[in-house]
């Protein structure tokens, strides 16, 4: 589990966005439940990568693995969809994360 977050923060440092992804996801179909920790680094690399559609994705895909986003998930999507210039989504965001976290 350890070697999953050291290539996740890996991947996540190298703008591996798509690779970040994909191994967050992997880990809950191999029965390891993945983390707030996991997500960012997913999040903040598609970040910069500039792909704030991923962020959002990312942050769906918490709702339906289960996992409970922390303050820096909502510090990262909002700084994703901050740079794209999607101040509304933003603002929508951080109206929408005390209900995320309180429906898990």
């Amino acid at each position: 589990h350890a070697s999953s977050y050291d290539a996740i923060n890996a991947l996540e440092r190298s703008s591996k966005w798509q690779q970040v992804m994909c191994l967050v996801r992997d880990l809950s179909q191999q029965l390891l439940q993945p983390d707030a920790i996991s997500v960012n680094a997913a999040i903040s690399a598609s970040r910069k990568a500039e792909q704030w559609l991923q962020s959002l994705g990312m942050l769906s895909w918490m709702s339906t693995a289960r996992v409970l986003p922390d303050a820096m998930t909502g510090s990262a999507i909002i700084a994703a969809v901050g740079d794209a210039s999607q101040l509304q989504i933003a603002l929508d965001i951080l109206q929408l994360l005390p209900t995320l976290r309180s429906s898990l």
